[in-house]
């Protein structure tokens, strides 16, 4: 597990290079976070099947959302039009929503881990509400990608109309100057 944190510490280091604020500051954190939660994970004494469970779940968020940004060119990512007003609200809470995991798994590592088992209603609650904050911020983030896409796609598509007046004009200036030579 720890290579695998590792790793994907890394790869978003490397994405939060080449992204603009605030994307660029969400990243750092939200890779701690993921982290923090796997590292409190391997140490919990109660709810350790929970615990698990929830610390892979962030650890899959964070990898997919890294997924999702390193598909974008670097390029792209420089140039941030759409990132700061689409991506920053759910980065930053899914940085809060992390931050959260790692504290809750955390408390588990604790002394007066026996108090805790005895909240068990109230923990599993905790747990499914960090699980769903987590999938509803990717399905938010899913979601401005897909916006971003449909975006390139019609600019593309008016790119390629713009192209393909110029050769027609192009085209019909080249046969008025033909029928002016003969």
């Amino acid at each position: 597990m720890n290579v695998a944190v590792r790793a994907l510490g890394g790869a978003f280091a490397t994405v939060a290079k080449a992204a603009v604020p605030p994307i660029d500051v969400l990243l750092g954190p939200i890779g701690a976070a993921v982290g923090g939660a796997l590292k409190a994970a391997e140490g919990v004494r109660a709810n350790k099947e929970a615990c698990v469970s929830l610390s892979v779940a962030s650890f899959t968020a964070a990898r997919t959302l890294f997924e999702s940004l390193a598909m974008i060119t670097s390029d792209n990512l420089a140039r941030g039009d759409f990132l700061g007003a689409r991506l920053a609200p759910p980065l930053q809470r899914m940085q809060g929503t992390l931050a959260s995991v790692e504290s809750l798994i955390g408390s588990f590592a604790k002394k007066g881990f026996v108090k805790r088992m005895l909240t068990t209603d109230v923990d599993a609650r905790g747990f499914a509400r960090l699980d769903k904050e987590l999938m509803a911020e990717l399905a938010e983030i899913d979601a401005a990608f897909g916006r971003e896409t449909l975006d390139l796609q019609r600019r593309t598509y008016e790119h390629v109309e713009q192209l393909a007046r110029l050769i027609e004009s192009q085209r019909a200036a080249l046969e008025t100057h033909d029928a002016d030579a003969l």
